[in-house]
């Protein structure tokens, strides 16, 4: 259950008293849109008493505001919307977005954009790097944190194999640690250094380069280092044809991080500690390219605006879910798909498009009730 669902709000105010204000006033979206909106989420049974509808404070304007299509099939659905967004101009294009229930239809869609020549942005949250070096390179800065955790030991041996073809047991590490009451990380080093196949440029970077890391806590200079030599091994083949997968994109994730973690401090000297902290929190998705139709979830859009809004796959079983309609019409997952609809729409700034399809990857389909319930005559 999230913070902003009904029985968290109730739930303040029995137990704090707490009082509440109201901005119901609407900024983002058309008229239209807000009665569509409000036409919907008044159906939802467990809302808040008193709750007032939103109000739009934009201006009416003419033209296509609403558009909603029913097509044959999700291809041909599909099809038509990718060729839609390629056909307006390239200033339009900036600020049109693909939204959906679900992370299939986004790939349907996306493949289609991408065969009418309009590159596609999807935002999965990313919690961890995918690439060894990166992999490598976090896994470091945090065993040098917490000199005692054995997951980014194993992470950290994992990446090096990928890279190196070298594998160092954990079982050895472990013991070394534990009878030279040293930390992992330096039993992990002193386990890599007494190969005798260890590239001379690795022995470097795990000899010297790491040296500042290890004596004054400088994870700057260290990850510099590290990329570079990563930069140099690329060239050369790998043990794992993988382990480069997403490196050059997650370089730049790093530094565009690093920059606006270093910025968020307002130029104080941020520990490893901070900065580790803030990884945490962050995800490590590359930035959406200028020209990328982008391709997100409802629920990843969340909080967004766009100008020109595309929702997809109204039918049921998909909005709402197939469990909301395995529950019914007055059951907490009906109303949580309902309130998910609402953010969908509410999203549109300029203009929306509803798509549904009578088959959805052959499978035939009734169109969505939340249709019906905004008001919309099919």
């Amino acid at each position: 259950m999230e913070w902003g669902e009904p029985k968290r709000i109730q739930a303040l105010r029995d137990d704090f008293g707490v009082s509440e204000l109201q901005l119901p006033e609407n900024y983002r979206c058309p008229p239209l849109v807000i009665e569509l909106a409000n036409a919907l989420i008044e159906k939802n049974l467990n809302r808040s008493a008193g709750k007032k509808p939103l109000k739009a404070v934009k201006q009416g304007e003419s033209g296509d505001i609403v558009r909603v299509f029913r097509f044959n099939s999700v291809d041909e659905e599909a099809g038509w919307i990718a060729q839609d967004i390629s056909q307006r101009s390239a200033e339009e294009r900036k600020n049109c977005v693909v939204l959906s229930r679900t992370k299939k239809l986004l790939d349907l869609v996306g493949r289609k954009l991408e065969e009418s020549g309009v590159s596609v942005y999807y935002a999965a949250r990313k919690n961890e790097f995918k690439s060894a070096p990166l992999r490598m390179l976090h896994a470091i800065l945090r065993l040098v944190n917490s000199t005692e955790d054995k997951q980014s030991l194993a992470r950290l041996s994992k990446a090096f194999y990928e890279l190196e073809g070298i594998s160092i047991e954990l079982a050895p590490v472990l013991s070394r640690a534990s009878a030279d009451a040293k930390d992992l990380l330096r039993s992990w080093l002193d386990e890599v250094k007494r190969r005798e196949v260890l590239e001379e440029e690795t022995r470097r970077l795990l000899e010297i380069g790491i040296k500042p890391l290890l004596n004054s806590l400088n994870y700057r200079d260290f990850a510099d280092k590290l990329l570079k030599w990563a930069e140099a091994c690329q060239q050369t083949a790998r043990p794992d044809e993988n382990a480069f997968n997403e490196f050059e994109e997650e370089r730049e994730v790093w530094n565009m991080l690093l920059a606006e973690i270093t910025k968020k401090f307002e130029g104080e000297d941020m520990n490893l500690y901070q900065l580790l902290h803030e990884l945490d929190l962050t995800s490590k998705t590359p930035p959406k390219p200028p020209e990328a139709i982008p391709c997100f979830t409802i629920h990843a859009s969340k909080g967004m605006e766009f100008g020109h809004v595309y929702l997809m796959g109204l039918v049921e079983d998909q909005l709402p879910s197939w469990a909301a309609v395995k529950k019914g019409n007055k059951s907490l997952e009906m109303q949580e798909e309902r309130r998910n609809c609402f953010v969908a729409i509410t999203r549109a700034q300029e203009s929306l498009t509803l798509t549904f399809s009578a088959q959805v990857f052959g499978w035939s389909k009734q169109p969505s009730r939340f249709l019906g319930e905004m008001g919309i005559e099919l």
